[in-house]
């Protein structure tokens, strides 16, 4: 109408123009040069279109590109045609698009092909509303200019929509008084003052920022209504990267995804309401500091770091925190995930409260340099618990944690790395690692875990507990020593000890003596309890704790008494000794090597051997092995009595006259008138006797001749006993044999005796076919050993007695072929044979008096093998006694023991895991073999027999008989 409001339209090559009565107006290919302004003088709603054709290039002095003012009204670009803004809107000193109501709402769309370009005085874009007024803006052109996008309502919400880049010394700005601010951004917002900065009295604030954002200031919010921050992109400035401050009761939410690269990383603050800050996988790297965060009302402060955060030290500053909290009387909770890490030039965490309580819950490494602080506790008459199950570490000689005012609570089950400082009341349960504890000082120590006081080359510190300490089991205390100092844990109260370790660190060049007696826990209130005992990493050394009333002592004890071994079974015992001994339990290992310590060195040597338990085994299986041959070879002898029988044990009969014919009776009277005629015989049997019964009593003694390069002691041996047989023969060739014996042996070995009763089964068969022959027997014996062994007084040590029972078992196999060439009255016998035999120890352990001592050993189940070999020639003859057969006979054979070694493995019961092998005495490997005997026939059903046996070579001579008699039917 000629007097309301009008819509228009325009095209073509337009100059600046004033729309004073318009009421809608649309750009369709239309080229503006200057500004266009839509100022209706009767105020209300007023909208603004242009398409992609259009443009708008204002290049007059503060001249504006587009003006939409109007009072009391409504702003759209949707109106007219509903296509928003889609051309390029550019002025060259002020806005390019303004838009100002009263009272009304502000709706501005762009399209992605449009643009808006401001001056250097202007903004891209400028909206201004008041009262209850509403601004949406749905942005896809790209804005730029001194001011990129400047908002502001009064109690209208706020609602900003970018997707496309927006730019400018002030890229992105909102404020309100009571109006909700809304920002949700998908590109890029560049500004150099300022990316993103959102102001309101009380509104409530939230961003969801997906693009990156850079300015000296990255993102900003202020309100005393919440704000929520998300974070998705990254955010570089060269100021804070985020800053919030929520006043009054209004909370602050900072979530971050990308990574911030600032001076200060993350800033909030609130008052009365929640100060929350969830660091993501981006992390943090700051010039200055990572996270800051305080509520300096009621407020109570939580930071999740998930990402690392990482804070310098830049000159000209002093405080810089990795991150750091402080509340006035509120809470304060700091995460760390595992696998992350906050680092901190001043502290890489801090917590500072008034009276509120604060809690630390590190899973991943915090860190500081210099002489930074790993975690700076300063909470007053609040509380703070640190929960460490990852790393806290500093560099050499710093604070690892230090507590400035009020109790603290440390729980580690993780690593500290650094000392601790307390000037409040701090309670440490360790049960992790502590290392570089030296120079710390807290109020209680509960230890389950590992303190370590330092690095082996460090000087040796102090690690002060105020009142009450304690060491449970498992629990490891490194201390440092060096030849005049050591560290030391002073505690001013008790001291309760329920077990762990002491570990020895000391510098492996150092000149220590053994002996040398340490301090290394004094406590005020008394000691209760040990520790479990002592783990050295010296070469040499290690050392054994005592205990007095307020002390704990160490005493330096040489382990490596190698040097001091003269023989190899000397060195065995001392090397067990020493690879046994770099962990020295309180018991009796202590003792003793305490006792060897006590020994003048010329006595060592003695000392060793008298350790070794030389013979306890070797020399009851030598006497086993001894008697279980004696046994066999009275097998074997009944089978050669056997084989030679025939004709040898048959009686020489006279020549006698047919039965029929007459007897004379007496001289050489022969009267025919008185013949007497003998009864009709019996038929006279074939002379074979079927079965056989025989006794036989063996002994023997032998001397073995101990090996001086091993330092075994020779062994006195002797065994005597019976046994008892039957066989039977199956027709001219074959012999089936059972036998049982029982024995009694001894041995003597240096400092061992032993005695052993054997019981023996065996078994033994034998063929013969004309001159050949061949024999075989197998043998059981079950030996019942006692042992005593004498140990001297080594040190200031008494000697004790060793006693010892056990059971032995041995398996014997002979085997023997040959030829018998024999005459009328003389043979001779070519013959080889094989001895096979394992004698198996059951395990045992000595007992001394009122139980295991201080030297006795224990023995783990082992065997002993023996296999000699024979090859030899026996003669004998046959001599008719007028009746009875006398048979002498002697063999001479050699002997070859193919399996000589005799060794016994033993452990020291005081030393657990000192286990050692000695060599003792062993049989010759070659000898002569000397077999002689007589056997006396009765008649074909009785006869003695008697048996030298002997074996001589260059040592070891071995001495055995045996007797006994057969009967046969």
């Amino acid at each position: 109408g000629n007097t309301g409001p009008r819509d228009y339209l325009c095209t073509g090559a337009i100059t600046a123009t004033s729309f004073v009565d318009a009421r809608t107006l649309a750009l369709v290919g239309a080229t503006v040069t200057g500004g266009v302004s839509v100022i209706p003088t009767a105020g209300g709603n007023i909208g603004f279109t242009m398409d992609a054709s259009s443009s708008v290039n204002a290049t007059g002095y503060l001249e504006g590109g587009v003006e939409l003012s109007t009072t009391d009204g409504n702003i759209d670009t949707t109106t007219p045609s509903g296509s928003g803004i889609n051309g390029a809107i550019t002025s060259y000193s002020a806005s390019a698009l303004t838009a100002r109501t009263t009272n009304g709402n502000i709706n501005i769309k762009t399209g992605s092909g449009g643009i808006l370009t401001a001056g250097r005085y202007g903004a891209g874009l400028d909206a201004r509303t008041t009262g209850a007024g509403a601004i949406n803006l749905d942005l896809n052109a790209k804005v730029s200019g001194y001011a990129g996008v400047y908002t502001s309502a009064a109690d209208g919400a706020t609602n900003i929509k970018a997707a496309a880049d927006i730019s400018g010394v002030y890229a992105l700005s909102a404020t309100s008084k009571a109006g909700a601010i809304t920002i949700m951004t998908s590109g890029a917002v560049l500004g150099g003052a300022s990316g993103v900065r959102a102001e309101s009295d009380t509104g409530n604030i939230s961003m969801n920022l997906g693009g990156e954002i850079t300015g000296a200031t990255g993102v900003a919010a202020r309100t005393a209504g919440d704000i929520t921050i998300n974070a998705v992109g990254k955010v570089t400035s060269s100021g804070v990267g985020i800053l919030t401050k929520a006043t009054g009761n209004g909370a602050s939410t900072v979530t971050t995804a990308g990574r911030i690269t600032a001076f200060d990383g993350v800033v909030t603050s609130t008052e009365n309401g929640w100060n929350t800050v969830n660091i993501g996988a981006g992390g943090i790297s700051a010039t200055h500091s990572g996270v800051i965060a305080t509520a300096s009302g009621t407020g109570s402060v939580k930071i999740q770091v998930h990402g690392d955060v990482s804070a310098g030290s830049p000159d000209g500053y002093d405080m810089s925190y990795g991150v750091a909290a402080a509340t006035s009387s509120g809470s304060i909770q700091i995460d760390l995930d595992a696998g992350k890490f906050v680092t901190g030039a001043s502290a890489g965490v801090a917590v500072q409260s008034q009276t509120g309580e604060a809690t630390i819950n590190n899973a991943g490494a915090i860190k500081s340099s210099g002489t930074g602080v790993g975690i700076q506790i300063d909470v007053n008459n609040g509380s703070a618990t640190v929960n460490n199950s990852g790393t806290i570490q500093v560099d050499p000689g710093q604070i690892a944690i230090g507590i400035a005012s009020g109790a603290a609570l440390i729980k580690n089950t993780g690593v500290i790395d650094g000392s601790i400082v307390s000037l409040g009341l701090t309670t440490l349960n360790n049960s992790g690692t502590w290392n570089n504890a030296a120079s710390s000082y807290v109020q209680y120590l509960n230890n389950t875990g590992v303190i370590n006081m330092g690095p082996a080359d460090g000087p040796v510190g102090t690690l002060t507990v105020a009142k009450d300490a304690s060491f449970g089991p498992g629990s490891y205390y490194n201390a440092r020593i060096t030849a005049t100092s050591n560290d030391l844990i002073m505690i001013g109260g008790k001291a309760t000890i329920t077990g762990g370790l002491v570990k020895i660190t000391a510098q492996q060049d150092g000149n220590y003596q053994r002996g040398s007696r340490y301090i290394l826990m004094r406590a005020m209130g008394g000691v209760t309890g040990q520790f479990d005992g002592v783990l050295s990493d010296m070469s040499k050394f290690t050392g054994l704790l005592s205990y007095d009333d307020k002390d704990v002592y160490l005493t330096i004890l040489l382990r490596d008494f190698r040097s001091y071994a003269l023989t190899r079974n000397q060195w065995s015992v001392a090397n067990a000794i020493y690879w046994s001994s770099a962990k020295m339990g309180a018991g009796l290992g202590g003792q003793m090597l305490l006792a060897l310590n006590q020994s003048a060195d010329s006595s060592v040597a003695a000392s060793l051997t008298q350790l070794s338990g030389d013979g306890v085994v070797t020399g009851a299986a030598n006497a086993a092995l001894q008697t279980g041959h004696l046994f066999t070879s009275v097998l074997d002898d009944q089978q050669s009595l056997w084989r030679d029988s025939m004709p040898r044990d048959q009686i020489v009969r006279t020549i006698a006259p047919f039965a029929y014919a007459p007897t004379r009776v007496e001289g050489n009277k022969w009267p025919v008138s008185r013949q007497n005629y003998a009864p009709t015989p019996v038929r006279r049997d074939d002379g074979v006797q079927r079965w056989r019964v025989w006794a036989s009593g063996f002994g023997g003694r032998s001397s073995l001749r101990g090996d001086t390069v091993a330092g075994s002691a020779d062994q006195k041996l002797n065994s005597y006993g019976g046994a008892l047989g039957v066989d039977y023969q199956m027709g001219a060739s074959m012999l089936f044999g059972v036998a049982l014996g029982g024995s009694s042996s001894a041995f003597n070995a240096g400092n061992a005796q032993g005695s052993a009763a054997g019981i023996h089964v065996g078994a033994y068969t034998g063929f013969r076919v004309k001159g050949f022959y061949g024999t075989a027997s197998v043998a059981y014996s079950n030996f019942a050993n006692k042992t005593t062994r004498s140990v001297g007084a080594i040190g200031a040590i008494a000697g004790e007695q060793e006693t010892a029972s056990f059971t032995s078992e041995e398996v014997r196999t002979r085997l023997e072929v040959g030829r018998r060439i024999a005459t009328e009255n003389f043979a001779v016998t070519p013959f080889t044979a094989i001895e096979i035999a394992h004698l198996h120890t059951k395990p045992f352990i000595e007992q001394a008096a009122g139980g295991v001592g201080m030297f006795t050993l224990s023995f783990k189940a082992q065997g002993v093998a023996s296999m000699p070999t024979f090859i030899g020639l026996k003669a004998e003859a046959s001599l008719d006694l007028g009746g009875s057969i006398l048979t002498p006979w002697i063999a001479l054979a050699w002997r070859h023991e193919w399996s000589t070694s005799r060794t016994q493995t033993a452990t020291l019961t005081a030393l657990p895991g000192a286990s050692f092998v000695i060599i003792g005495a062993k049989p010759a490997r070659d000898a002569a073999q000397v077999k002689a005997g007589v056997n006396l026939a009765f008649s074909q059903t009785v006869a003695l027999f008697a048996t030298f046996e002997g074996e001589f070579g260059t040592k070891n001579p071995v001495y055995a008989g045996k007797g006994g008699m057969k009967m046969a039917w």
